[in-house]
């Protein structure tokens, strides 16, 4: 007797469940200690620890500010209210930080199981494809670091966004496109890295939808066009978000933090061509993974970019001649190199060469490309067994072996002094780790090894603003007033609207009881800063020490409209004083 339908579908069913479980418990086992990571010295002040509207919960006016906010040089307010919602529910312990983005790295994993096996019928394949996404050591960063909320978060939309569009093609009606879209909406107010799904919609209808000249009496060139306008809308939207980030960066204040300078086009290109395929040597040898890859310059050798554009242009040479007996491998390779457009450098952002949370989805185009091609092959052996089981053995070593790197690199991530350090043993002339270990190492008190550090980024990047900055602040801490007033000179010099360098230069001043001086630089500070608070209050100290009440007055009326409180017995001399100066 046959089985019925019935029961076949509850074995698939039940085939499928176990596998979603399956996925999502190895991913947990995996990535377990990053429950027990610190936040850490690189953002998560900017988001978390430091950051008093995501520490307020989802108010109205932190929800408001979600939704206005450039911060961070980016504008994605639900990864805003994420962090809001984790606040609101464990605080300031790291550990429910940590716990949100590991479960929306599982729900990612499974998801784009789902995903696959909706598009393709294939549960292995899939499965496989899910599980390299899961345990990738290049996807650690994403899921290690609360700063990357946005990753996992994203990701979480733009898989949703595939299932729905999985559903979509087998019956497209209006309701279904429409959830397409509103998963893809969300996916851009958590990270605009999602901006590529439409054209990876068009490459899913060439294959694993195989939508192309599907429409009988239709030629090939007109479902294409069909295929094209049917994105059209999410286009529209793709180009929105991405004026809005590039607005966002540049007015970002962080964008005065960098030490690069204006990258000229043929640079940032030889980067990007060179990034594409080491991305792909870090695919299949993770090694030396770091935080953060100092951008190259103009020191990329020759023989270097010449062999990244060799790689490049054979490998898709060769995909493009066996795009019509393996399109899969066609599908993933545009996969990969089409969502690795909005951060290969082509547009510069930030100080890095290249970044392992990049990775994050374009990854899956080449876990997909290789996992389909592989099965096929053992699809042509037909019986051989031995090469079957040989092939499962490495498909299980290579699995494995990647969870056991993923495991050991997050330790890398418990904190900031082991992150920054690690990042130096991996890369060669980091300044910028060796400047975010100087911060760490100074707030766990080692000031002498701090020291080093600072000296060490200033040695690589002479002139860079934000790292003399920081070092100055140290030296001022340590003591030495006249090498912090030394560095803060330089810093004006080179960034002369730096208002927290002129800042403390007045504070320095006021201690050697130069008013006149501390007053100059006071001035300069609220000039470049006009919502500088304690630059006013200060200020009106020192005028009231030379006789200028109503000045000084005028000044801390500022300071209190800014939300500042100023000190009473200072108010109470104060306005007493301009009440009985006349004119003064």
């Amino acid at each position: 007797m046959k089985p019925s339908v019935t029961s076949s579908r509850k074995q698939v069913f039940l085939t499928i469940a176990l596998i979603c479980a399956g996925l999502a418990a190895v991913v947990a086992i995996v990535y377990l200690p990053v429950l027990d990571a610190d936040f850490v010295g690189y953002d998560d002040e900017l988001y978390v620890t430091r950051n008093p509207y995501v520490q307020a919960g989802p108010t109205a006016e932190s929800l408001l500010w979600a939704f206005t906010t450039f911060a961070a040089g980016n504008w994605h307010p639900l990864t805003w209210i994420s962090h809001m919602l984790d606040c609101a529910a464990y605080g300031l312990d790291p550990r429910g930080h940590h716990l949100t983005n590991l479960i929306l790295h599982c729900a990612d994993t499974v998801l784009l199981f789902l995903a696959f096996a909706a598009m393709t019928g294939s549960i292995l394949r899939s499965a496989l494809v899910a599980a390299l996404f899961g345990v990738h050591p290049l996807h650690v960063e994403s899921v290690a670091w609360v700063s990357e909320r946005k990753d996992v978060l994203s990701t979480l939309f733009w898989m949703l966004a595939l299932l729905a569009y999985a559903f979509y093609v087998r019956s497209p009606n209006l309701r279904r496109y429409l959830g397409v879209v509103v998963a893809f909406v969300l996916g851009l107010l958590a990270k605009p890295m999602v901006v590529s799904l439409p054209a990876v919609l068009l490459i899913l209808d060439f294959w694993p939808l195989k939508r192309f000249g599907s429409s009988i009496g239709s030629s090939r060139s007109g479902q294409l066009l069909r295929l094209i306008v049917e994105k059209l809308p999410m286009g529209v939207l793709s180009l929105a978000s991405s004026i809005v980030t590039y607005v966002a960066q540049k007015g970002s204040p962080g964008s005065k933090m960098g030490c690069l300078p204006d990258l000229p086009f043929s640079i940032r290109f030889d980067n990007a061509l060179v990034s594409y395929v080491v991305y792909l040597g870090k695919t299949v040898w993770p090694a030396n993974l770091s935080v953060i890859y100092p951008h190259p310059q103009n020191s990329i050798p020759m023989w270097k970019i010449f062999a990244c554009a060799a790689v490049f242009a054979a490998i898709s040479g060769v995909v493009y001649f066996l795009r019509k007996r393996h399109p899969y491998l066609l599908a993933g390779w545009l996969w990969y190199v089409v969502t690795l457009v909005p951060v290969i450098g082509i547009v510069q952002v930030g100080e890095q060469a290249m970044a392992d949370r990049y990775t994050y989805i374009p990854l899956i185009g080449i876990f997909f490309g290789v996992v389909w091609y592989a099965l096929r092959l053992v699809e042509q052996v037909g019986t051989r067994r031995l090469f079957k089981a040989a092939l499962a053995a490495i498909t299980a070593a290579v699995l494995v072996a990647y969870a056991g790197r993923t495991h050991a690199q997050t330790y890398c991530w418990q904190d900031s002094v082991s992150l920054f350090r690690h990042a130096l043993e991996a890369t060669r002339n980091n300044y910028v780790a060796h400047l975010n270990l100087a911060v760490a190492l100074e707030a766990r008190g080692d000031y002498e090894s701090a020291r080093r550090h600072y000296e060490e980024a200033l040695r690589l990047q002479p002139n860079w603003v934000h790292a003399l900055y920081n070092y100055a602040v140290f030296l001022s801490r340590m003591g030495d007033e006249a090498s912090a007033m030394a560095v803060y000179r330089k810093v004006v010099r080179l960034q002369p609207d730096h208002a927290l360098a002129h800042y403390n230069m007045g504070i320095i001043y006021d201690e050697r009881g130069d008013l006149d001086a501390a007053i100059r630089e006071y001035q300069k500070a609220v000039r470049s800063a006009p919502e500088f608070a304690p630059a006013y209050v200060n200020l009106a100290v020192d005028l009231y020490e030379r006789g200028k009440y109503k000045q000084a007055w005028r000044l801390v009326q500022k300071a209190q409209i800014l939300g500042f409180e100023v000190n009473q017995d200072f108010l109470r001399a104060l306005s007493s004083k301009v009440c009985n100066s006349g004119g003064k």
